[in-house]
């Protein structure tokens, strides 16, 4: 397998994830750190760290260009301010694109809050995102929309798996057991 993944994000606990599966099914990866002491985890994995930060594309557009697939997981962290980083990543995988006439895919994780309050609706794949829902159902729609790329969004309801994941951190907070409040009229997927 020849393709290489530029990942984002990979300090936190989903974009680790990710970076781990690619690399456990052959791919090079590079993740993206925003320092060496976060690389660790990294190295122990075969995950190529590449230091930078996402608002300053002189760090990672080389690992845009040389890369097949580019997985954007900086939103699920919630600690960037705005989108633009975002869509800079998403311009430069389409300029890249253009000039080698060799299409990337971009890969970004949503969730399932860009669908809107649908109590008596199940919704999937091909149900329309709510728009003006919140910032993020307007980038949904905004990525999806991306031509000369191939654009692929995730929306998870609930991570789950590994010591980070959400359930781990319940138990560790709570001990053995504890009590998950819900409604009786809806089921998470």
């Amino acid at each position: 397998m020849a393709t290489t993944v530029f990942v984002t994000g990979v300090s936190g606990f989903i974009g680790f994830a990710v970076a781990k599966t690619f690399r456990r099914q052959g791919y090079t990866v590079y993740g993206l750190v925003r320092s060496k002491e976060k690389s660790t985890a990294l190295l122990r994995e075969e995950v190529i760290h590449v230091i930078g930060d996402l608002n300053q594309e002189d760090t990672w557009k080389e690992y845009v260009a040389e890369s097949g697939i580019v997985v954007d997981m900086v939103l699920n962290s919630y600690d960037v301010p705005d989108f633009e980083p975002n869509k800079r990543l998403v311009a430069i995988a389409q300029e890249v694109s253009k000039a080698t006439n060799r299409p990337k895919t971009v890969i970004y994780t949503s969730g399932i809050g860009v669908f809107g309050d649908r109590p008596n609706e199940v919704v999937d794949e091909n149900t329309q995102v709510a728009a003006g829902t919140s910032p993020r159902s307007d980038y949904d729609e905004w990525f999806i929309k991306k031509r000369g790329i191939h654009p692929v969004v995730i929306r998870p309801v609930r991570v789950h798996g590994g010591s980070m994941g959400m359930w781990g951190f319940l138990f560790e907070a709570q001990g053995n057991s504890f009590e998950i409040m819900g409604r009786k009229d809806r089921r998470l997927p």
